[in-house]
């Protein structure tokens, strides 16, 4: 069941729709904009706002209220939104557990960026993924994902978008918070283990 919360935002009416367990999580975020609104007058029209991994835009609707949006992650986000931010919070929950879990300071990676990987390695069970350093200007995450064999021959290389791992092995996705130097190790069940820069063991699942 869907719900929507409402608060007034400087001058403009802000309602913000998710499902029903969301409802804590749409609190925080109008809460958010409210702070951010005092310093920056971001609620308008059209407006857009990075949170986290995702990006929200507010647009006006027939009764005047500024309904906030996010990318359909499931179709094309870069030209397609849905009236809600169900994937937009709770990813953004999901991740920052993790992390917390982890005890790391998050680094986001953002949906429009591109992640390396092996090809076809998202169809194996035994992966793993590193991150370096991302370079923000060139939409690199600084994430590679790779098989757990050995290889006696170079693999060929692809690139996607860090919203796919969505559609293509949503259960990596909460590690995408975790920042460079660090390693995961990963299972046809998600994620089995972290290690760090120094490579210690940080986490086991």
């Amino acid at each position: 069941m869907a719900i929507t919360k409402r608060a007034m935002i400087g001058h403009e009416a802000v309602a913000v729709t998710v499902d029903a367990e969301l409802e804590k999580l749409a609190d925080w975020l109008l809460g958010v904009l409210a702070r951010m609104h005092q310093t920056d007058h971001l609620v308008e029209d059209g407006k857009r706002i990075q949170l986290g991994w995702s990006v929200l835009v507010f647009r006006r609707q027939s009764n005047g209220t500024l309904l906030v949006c996010e990318p359909d992650f499931m179709r094309d986000p870069f030209t397609d939104e849905v009236p809600n931010a169900n994937y937009s919070l709770r990813l953004q929950a999901v991740q920052m557990a993790f992390a917390d879990r982890a005890g790391v300071s998050p680094e986001v990676t953002r949906f429009q960026e591109k992640i390396i990987l092996e090809k076809g390695c998202l169809e194996e069970n035994a992966i793993y993924m590193t991150r370096e350093p991302p370079q923000r200007e060139k939409a690199d995450s600084g994430w590679f994902i790779g098989v757990r064999r050995p290889n006696e021959a170079t693999a060929e290389l692809e690139a996607i978008y860090a919203f796919q791992l969505l559609r293509d092995r949503p259960s990596l996705f909460p590690a995408l918070i975790l920042p460079a130097g660090f390693m995961v190790v990963a299972g046809p069940d998600g994620v089995e283990s972290v290690l760090n820069a120094s490579n210690e063991l940080i986490m086991h699942c």
